[in-house]
């Protein structure tokens, strides 16, 4: 049993599939599902032979509750955070979405989703690299 985030899905049928030219007497049953969801399935004793997260806040959770063993941890995949915004209001930097003409911005939950942890802004995160604050919604001007 693979249990893997939904945003590896593509990944994961890619892989379920060579693994079945290659090993067609073997039957690869897939759970999709959001990383968290997939932990706490797991910690309520769903099976699974393999759990693929979508990020390292999700994995360590699941190691802390002794659902993974630390040595087999692996990372094999990353994920990236775009930035999409409408026709014709071009953004080129995170610090382009200060500017009054973004009225809305919208990311996944931080508390719940990896992809809303991805884009916490990194000087919430402490990264000393970071060069500009993520736009604070408070400060923002209403349409």
């Amino acid at each position: 049993m693979l249990s893997a985030a939904a945003s590896l899905s593509n990944a994961m049928r890619d892989l379920v599939a060579g693994h079945a030219r290659e090993h067609p007497q073997t039957r690869v049953l897939v759970n999709i599902g959001a990383s968290d969801v997939l932990v706490a399935q797991i910690a309520k004793g769903a099976p699974a032979d393999v759990l693929a997260t979508a990020d390292e806040d999700s994995m360590d959770r699941a190691q802390r509750q002794g659902l993974v063993v630390a040595a087999t941890r692996h990372a094999f995949a990353r994920n990236r955070l775009v930035l999409v915004v409408p026709a014709g209001q071009a953004a080129a930097r995170l610090a382009d979405l200060r500017t009054a003409r973004f009225v809305r911005i919208a990311v996944g939950n931080p508390a719940s989703v990896p992809a809303g942890r991805y884009a916490r802004p990194p000087t919430e995160t402490g990264s000393p690299s970071c060069a500009t604050r993520w736009p604070s919604r408070a400060h923002r001007p209403r349409a």
